[in-house]
């Protein structure tokens, strides 16, 4: 369990930089169209939490970003359908950052629990 855990983060780490010098913060499909390096990483940080999830726990988190990420994707789309200017790729951005950050701060949160299972167990 201690090295799938390390080398499942470890990926994620280096996925994250690899991406990050070959295409810098954003990559080009047209001139218009984009993807931040966020937004290709999402797909990867949810299944790299299952798994460390399942792995430290024996139970799966996933529902409860679910139901969480929902809640926050409701409150931005109330806060930003108050202004009149709403154009929907600046929300997909702005709550693909927040989910990035979520699901960043859900793995540290589990490396936390991993580091206390190592220590006192």
């Amino acid at each position: 369990m201690l090295v799938l855990s390390l080398l499942l983060i470890t990926i994620v780490i280096a996925t994250y930089f690899i991406l990050q010098f070959y295409f810098g913060t954003r990559i080009y499909f047209s001139e218009s169209f984009f993807l931040t390096i966020r937004e290709v990483m999402l797909p990867l940080l949810f299944v790299s939490y299952e798994i460390f999830s399942q792995l430290l726990l024996g139970r799966s988190l996933i529902p409860l970003i679910i139901v969480f990420s929902s809640l926050v994707g409701m409150l931005l789309l109330l806060v930003k359908k108050r202004n009149s200017d709403f154009y929907i790729r600046k929300f997909l951005y702005q709550f693909c950052s927040i989910e990035f950050l979520i699901l960043v701060i859900g793995h540290l949160i589990l490396g936390c629990q991993f580091i206390y299972f190592l220590i006192f167990k």
